[in-house]
Order: structure tokens, then C-alpha cells, then sequence
């Protein structure tokens, strides 16, 4: 079956749950670092089949500097290249504080660029969220660049036109 990663806890609080944040205890730049860390290392580690929201900590906290940003997007865009793994594009974003795509459009840019494809996911936890925003989703990677997503059965995946 397919496997998805994620990296959803740094050191010791949580980059995506109020309750336990990671940004209480951890400066913005330090919490991007060890996410990328971690981010980028279960990427390379073979294995999963698709890595998730992958700029996760911008809905649950502040950016860090634009250097660090830009450091971070290159750094995982170049692990998912590397690993040869997809990457989802989620509209779950939309639906948190930072009302935007995971990925930001600058770091799915970065994705194709790179040659690393696709997969389209909504993350839903409820009915009415499944194939939520798709069209959002499919116009952002139009933007990007890219013409075809992957479609994945069991852990076997093939390319097909987006549209």
C-alpha cells in the first residue's frame, strides 16, 4: 500500500497542534531548521511513497527570515529530487491559518524545477473535504510548471495529464 511521510513533531512540542506547540519552546529559525532536518531525512530514507505538506510549520507559526525560508525550500526541494519521491500537493492549507497550498507556490516552483511529481490530496478529515479545492490545487501546479500528475495504485505509480 502506499505510504505517506510527514514530520509533525520538533524536538519536544508539535509544529502543527496549539496544545503542544513547538513554537512556545523553539525560535521560529531553529523550529524551520530541525524541520527540515528531520523533513528531509525521512525523505532520503526510502521509505515512503509520497511526502506531505511539506511547509507544514507556516500555518502554526512565524516564517522565519526569508534566507532561512529560501535555505529551507531548496534544501527539502533537493532531498525530494533525490529521493525520487513524490510530493503531495494538499489543499488542507487553505483550511488552516495560512490559507495557502502545502507547498507555498515559491517552494512547488522549486518541486518542478527539480523534476520531483506530484500527487494531488486533500487531507480530509471529514466527508465534505475529500476532492476539496481540487481546482486551486491543479492551478498551482499548472503555474509551476508542471502537465502531469502521478496517480498511484498500491506503490506503483504512473503519470497522467493534469486536467
Amino acid at each position: 500500500d502506499l505510504i505517506l511521510g510527514s514530520i509533525h513533531w520538533v524536538d519536544e512540542g508539535a509544529v502543527d497542534y496549539d496544545l503542544y506547540s513547538a513554537f512556545d519552546h523553539i525560535d521560529s529559525e531553529a523550529l524551520w531548521r530541525g524541520y527540515v532536518d528531520r523533513y528531509t531525512r525521512a525523505a532520503m530514507s526510502g521509505q515512503f511513497d509520497v511526502m506531505t505538506h511539506s511547509d507544514l510549520p507556516k500555518s502554526f507559526g512565524p516564517l522565519p527570515s526569508p534566507t532561512t525560508l529560501n535555505w529551507a525550500y531548496d534544501t527539502i526541494a533537493d532531498a525530494l529530487a533525490e529521493a525520487g519521491v513524490c510530493v503531495e500537493i494538499s489543499t488542507a492549507g487553505l483550511r488552516k491559518a495560512a490559507q495557502e497550498l502545502y507547498p507555498s507556490q515559491a517552494l512547488l516552483e522549486r518541486y518542478c524545477e527539480r523534476g520531483v511529481p506530484i500527487v494531488l490530496s486533500s487531507d480530509a478529515h471529514v466527508p465534505a473535504d475529500i476532492g476539496r479545492d481540487f481546482d486551486l490545487a491543479v492551478q498551482a501546479a499548472l503555474a509551476a510548471g508542471y502537465s502531469e500528475v502521478m496517480q498511484i495504485k498500491g506503490r506503483d505509480r504512473r503519470a497522467v495529464p493534469i486536467g
